[in-house]
């Protein structure tokens, strides 16, 4: 009995050691850098495309520095960067003299007999710097010209649009929601009467500066520029507007392509047309052979190799960086442009205060003596401002503070502008109606 007990509990340790299950040894956890895995990566949208298809076209702004060594120097100025300063006299303004407005189916032409004059009038943009006087910034869009404009019964007026001003293909002029009015100066503004706009020497018929609060007044901001047929036009003084001032019909002139920049401005009219050069027009026909012998689509290339040939496409296509003048030379530049902007101011101050007294002698019909006496007072004022602004903004750093407010604030623009295809894309629509 004893011998069946023991064997019966041999048997039964037996079985219940047999039926343990042994676990599996245990995995292993990846665990991530951070506290939670990276989320999956979003699929970029699609730019949007702008209801007016833009020009197909911008210009190469390496071919400008070859064109503008001869007539002047590069400056660096904050917050531009590189900056044209043209070899010009004292006074000088931008679209002035040395050329007339023409009037095409693009709108008004700004016709420069300046060699320089189809770079410097028709890209990029002006201001006006207390160290070294106007400046050119560059840029790649060609435009009949880059102005804000004014218009009254009697009066209207013209000034270059400042680098902060950009131009976006799908709205146009973007200030940033900035007052072209406060980007812009008085003394900037060239102010004519209506009769004169279309003379050849029109500057001897441009009001003085000190003149152009009292003529602004009398204004108002018609400033407009879009695209219209894959072109970009100057739509701020319209056939209509010109013909009521006028008093006769305005023929609207057709514009062409000159082959070289010595065909074009002045010598470039022939009957009706007026021929402008635009170096980006030349390379049309080389791109249109290209696409019409293109090869078959190769196989997609790796994504980790795409980069790599992005990067050197790039780097072999980089623009030439325009010679800086050196140090010495800017200084000797600025010196000079100080001592003899005083002398202009000067002179101005002068010419104000002697039509001052003429007018006082003899008032303007119709213009009461205390409306005159107002007008007289805010011409000085601003002659004056304009006289310690310049002063003021003479050092590196009181120029960034006088050129920095109107610097339009953000990076890269997400549309496609002025500079988008740039690596320092920086240029709303002023006076819309």
């Amino acid at each position: 009995m004893k011998i069946w007990a023991v064997l019966g509990l041999s048997l039964l340790a037996f079985a219940v050691s047999g039926c343990i299950v042994q676990p599996y040894p245990p995995q292993r956890v990846y665990v991530y850098p951070s506290a939670r895995p990276p989320a999956p990566r979003a699929e970029q949208p699609e730019a949007a495309v702008p209801e007016t298809a833009p020009p197909e076209d911008e210009a190469d702004v390496g071919v400008f520095y070859d064109a503008l060594a001869p007539y002047g120097g590069w400056v660096v100025i904050a917050p531009y960067g590189r900056c044209w300063v043209p070899r010009v006299a004292v006074g000088w303004r931008p679209y002035d003299d040395d050329g007339y407005w023409g009037y095409t189916d693009v709108g008004m032409v700004w016709v420069s007999d300046y060699p320089w004059g189809w770079v410097g009038f028709h890209y990029g943009r002006w201001f006006l710097s207390p160290r070294f006087g106007w400046c050119w910034v560059p840029g790649r869009i060609w435009a009949p010209n880059w102005c804000a404009w004014r218009w009254g019964d009697e009066w209207c007026g013209w000034a270059p649009l400042p680098p902060s001003v950009r131009f976006d293909f799908s709205i146009g002029l973007r200030i940033g929601g900035a007052d072209l009015d406060i980007l812009i100066e008085p003394s900037w503004w060239r102010c004519v009467r209506h009769g004169f706009l279309f003379e050849h020497g029109i500057h001897r018929h441009v009001e003085p500066f000190t003149r152009n609060v009292t003529i602004i007044n009398k204004t108002k901001n018609i400033t407009k520029i879009v695209i219209r047929d894959k072109r970009v036009v100057a739509d701020s003084v319209r056939e209509d507007r010109l013909e009521r001032a006028l008093g006769h019909r305005v023929e609207a002139r057709k514009l062409a392509e000159a082959d070289a920049p010595e065909h074009a401005g002045p010598r470039g009219e022939a009957g009706n047309e007026l021929r402008v050069y635009r170096p980006e027009e030349h390379g049309k026909t080389a791109r249109e052979a290209r696409r019409g012998t293109r090869q078959p689509t190769p196989n997609v290339v790796a994504p980790e190799e795409q980069g790599k040939t992005a990067r050197e496409a790039r780097r072999a296509a980089r623009q030439p960086t325009p010679n800086v003048l050196p140090p010495e030379e800017q200084r000797r530049r600025s010196e000079d442009h100080a001592r003899n902007y005083d002398q202009y101011l000067q002179s101005q101050r002068q010419e104000m205060e002697r039509r001052h007294r003429e007018e006082l002698a003899r008032p303007p019909r119709g213009t009461p003596p205390e409306e005159l006496s107002r007008s007289h007072r805010e011409e000085q004022r601003i002659l004056e401002d304009h006289a310690r602004r310049q002063q003021a903004g003479r050092q590196p750093e009181g120029e960034r503070r006088t050129q920095g407010r109107g610097r339009e604030g953000g990076g890269e623009q997400g549309s496609r502008d002025e500079r988008g295809r740039d690596d320092r894309g920086r240029q709303g629509q002023g006076g819309r109606d």
